[in-house]
């Protein structure tokens, strides 16, 4: 009987069991969320979610290691609300991983994100920082195919920084924002690397953008601050590392230009400078339209092309060093004695057919720059520098000698030299 007793009670226990675990299984993200008091942390375990899930309060979300939410639609939406924090989260989901809309205080921080058909994206938020966010899009496909990284949408107070984003349409795409400072991103094998539209005090440092049909794409934006940037290797026919249009009191300075089509595009660019860039091995350095005051000085220009080529309406070229400047400085004070001349007559046919290109060092071309040297009148032409450098300044570097390897050569040496002297 007792037996009988027991096998019993044991079965019943066999039967609860998998109902009990089921439960605490079943137990969705949306559930976690909601039973979280508002200004409260939730830790989630190393393990999948599903999506989607909202969330309307204050809360902070940290994950662990694996810890994937994955979503046939969106994965997580926040509206309404502020002081969010999203933290060490994998996403895998079919729409818009992220969707935030009229909220503030937001964190996103060390997230990494796969995404299909929708990146992350921003409405009319304020005071939000990306940190660390990795997101990539699938391999295959044109970019026109793919969706942006970023896209924000009505903002104020924004901080990018260590982002990283490939095989995507635009790394970031930021339209009616105020006071973004965007750091150490990486943007690859896109169509816009970092794109803005309608701007007020935008930073730009520090970051890397290169194999997009545009680097960087700014247009209607006023008081841009782009520096110590590294803008290589847009080289599809008609790529460029930076493009402007309708910029005002914007300043670029110890940026790298290197390996690009058009290393620099600009369009009715107003009262902005560029100082202290590195041009190298750029098709053409600078395109110009309707940008007389634009000042270029003390920048860099080397193994280019073409260095500029502009409307009959030019800009501003002063004190910068051209390895092609063939002049003379007789008075030692490191400025050239006669002026370059930047302005080609095959560079304004260029200008109006993008295709001339190709003939760019063909001997006819090249005969045709000597005779525009020597036979132009320089008082009407637009693109000359009266001040050429001579050379640019050049830090000293030190040699510092590592002991440990001379002591450790003359040794091998001494070595070596015995054995021989023993061998004879």
């Amino acid at each position: 009987m007792n037996k009988l007793m027991k096998w019993a009670v044991l079965s019943l226990l066999l039967t609860f069991f998998p109902l009990v675990s089921h439960s605490v299984a079943a137990e969705s993200l949306q559930q976690l969320i909601d039973e979280t008091s508002p200004n409260s942390t939730l830790y989630l375990k190393n393990q999948t979610y599903e999506g989607p899930v909202t969330i309307t309060k204050p809360i902070t979300i940290i994950g662990d290691k694996k810890t994937k939410i994955t979503s046939l639609t969106t994965g997580i939406t926040i509206k309404e609300t502020n002081n969010i924090t999203l933290q060490a989260l994998q996403f895998e989901t079919k729409l818009t991983p992220i969707l935030v809309e009229d909220s503030k205080d937001l964190v996103l921080k060390n997230l990494n994100l796969d995404i299909d058909e929708k990146g992350v994206e921003f409405n009319r938020v304020q005071n939000v920082t990306l940190s660390s966010l990795k997101i990539e899009g699938r391999k295959e496909g044109h970019f026109s195919k793919k969706p942006n990284a970023v896209s924000l949408f009505e903002g104020e107070q924004i901080i990018v920084k260590n982002l990283f984003a490939k095989n995507i349409q635009d790394g970031m795409y930021f339209e009616k924002t105020k006071n973004v400072d965007v750091q150490q991103t990486v943007v690859e094998d896109g169509r816009y690397g970092l794109h803005f539209m309608y701007g007020t005090k935008i930073q730009l440092q520090h970051n890397t953008v290169k194999n997009n049909v545009s680097g960087m794409t700014i247009m209607v934006v006023e008081n841009a601050y782009i520096a110590h940037n590294q803008i290589e290797r847009q080289l599809q026919l008609n790529s460029n590392g930076m493009y402007l249009y309708d910029i005002e009191e914007a300043q670029i300075t110890n940026n790298i230009f290197k390996e690009n089509t058009t290393a620099t595009i600009w369009n009715q660019v107003k009262n902005s400078t560029f100082t202290k860039n590195m041009f190298q091995s750029n098709g053409t350095v600078i395109h110009s339209r309707s940008s007389p005051n634009v000042t270029v000085t003390e920048n860099e220009f080397q193994g280019n092309i073409l260095t500029a080529r502009s409307d009959e309406i030019g800009f501003v070229l002063n004190r910068n060093h051209y390895d092609d400047y063939n002049g003379y400085d007789f008075n030692a004070d490191g400025i050239g004695d006669t002026d370059y001349h930047s302005f080609t007559s095959f560079g304004q046919w260029m200008v109006r057919k993008p295709v001339y290109q190709y003939y760019v060092e063909s001997p006819s071309v090249t005969l045709l720059n000597k005779l525009d040297q020597q036979f132009s009148d320089t008082k009407k032409m637009v693109l000359v520098d009266k001040n050429p450098l001579m050379m640019t300044e050049k830090k000293e570097q030190s040699i510092q000698l590592n002991w440990k390897h001379i002591l450790g050569s003359m040794a091998s040496l001494f070595i070596l030299f015995s054995i021989w002297r023993k061998l004879r």
